[in-house]
């Protein structure tokens, strides 16, 4: 059974290796396309032509391959200088007058006891927010956090 594999392979790679062979040394160089010089293609036949590899000539036209790389001159970028921005000096914001009269601690709900600058007194509890835009962010045990007019500040009691 091995010896009629190797016969029948040997009988496919001996046509193949000749065909090859025939191509290389003249299988290619048989006619084909050929440019005349008014610049019209000309095909011509011969018995067993293959189409034949055309000759490739570079011009000025495009890139050559043959021709080393020139490096172009880096452009010259041009510093600009940026005027800084003149800042507005910020307004301080002194903290309301608050009083704490007293803070009621639990440690999942904690109340205060506030006297507002207009002299009335109120509750507040974290997240809620008083009269004058006065908004109590959190309460601790002997203080508490308030956001008035943007800025965050701390009442001690």
């Amino acid at each position: 059974m091995r010896k009629k594999l190797i016969i029948i392979l040997i009988c496919i790679a001996i046509p193949i290796y000749i065909y090859n062979a025939w191509l290389i040394t003249g299988g290619f160089f048989r006619g084909g396309p050929e440019i005349a010089e008014d610049g019209s293609k000309k095909f011509i036949k011969t018995e067993l032509s293959l189409p034949s590899m055309r000759i490739v000539r570079f011009t000025e036209k495009g890139k050559s391959p043959f021709v080393p790389y020139k490096m172009k001159p880096k452009p010259v970028v041009s510093k600009r200088t940026v005027k800084p921005k003149v800042r507005k000096p910020k307004t301080e914001v002194k903290p309301p007058k608050i009083k704490i009269t007293g803070i009621m601690w639990n440690p999942s709900n904690p109340v205060a006891m506030v006297t507002l600058p207009d002299g009335t007194s109120t509750v507040a509890k974290a997240g809620q927010t008083l009269a004058g835009n006065i908004e109590v962010k959190k309460i601790e045990k002997n203080r508490i956090r308030i956001v008035y007019k943007g800025n965050s500040f701390w009442i001690r009691k």
